[in-house]
């Protein structure tokens, strides 16, 4: 009989599945010590510390809103795996932010994180903006413009 995985937040806290030998990331990207996966997989394996279990973040489960009622080519139901470019800017977003980490718990900081990244992918869906590199300064203007009122809240309106 299996066990069910206590979730924290979108985090699972049990022993996550064996990892293929660990890759080196790519000599471009930050990696930290503290992800324990490797660069392919699409599981971010964090070392939750002396106190703590591993935890797994499934990126490629990382649910996306659909597009094509506002003429996009995507359905609703979508997740992180169409789009394995961000999956590797998520997995470079924690380690970037594990390094900037002061006294507070590196697990949260990253979490809280990621779900302001995923929220900016959920965005540039809804915008048809497929690639980060594509968005313009007037983009990002609209985007500052459109979280004002209350936050993601208004800017995932159509969500």
């Amino acid at each position: 009989m299996k066990k069910k995985a206590k979730r924290v937040g979108g985090i699972s806290a049990k022993s996550p599945p064996p990892l293929r030998p660990r890759e080196r990331w790519p000599a471009d990207v930050p990696h930290h010590s503290r992800i324990v996966s490797a660069w392919s997989d699409e599981v971010l394996v964090l070392d939750g510390g002396a106190a703590r279990k591993e935890y797994a973040i499934n990126l490629a489960l990382v649910p996306l809103p659909g597009n094509d009622d506002v003429g996009g080519p995507l359905s609703p139901g979508q997740t992180l795996a169409q789009f394995p470019h961000w999956i590797d800017v998520a997995k470079a977003y924690a380690a970037l932010t594990l390094q900037d980490v002061g006294g507070y718990d590196p697990l949260v900081a990253v979490t809280n994180g990621l779900n302001h990244l995923f929220r900016l992918f959920a965005w540039c869906v809804r915008r048809r903006c497929y690639h980060l590199s594509a968005l313009s300064q007037a983009d990002l203007e609209s985007l500052a413009t459109e979280l004002r009122p209350q936050g993601w809240l208004s800017a995932l309106a159509g969500c």
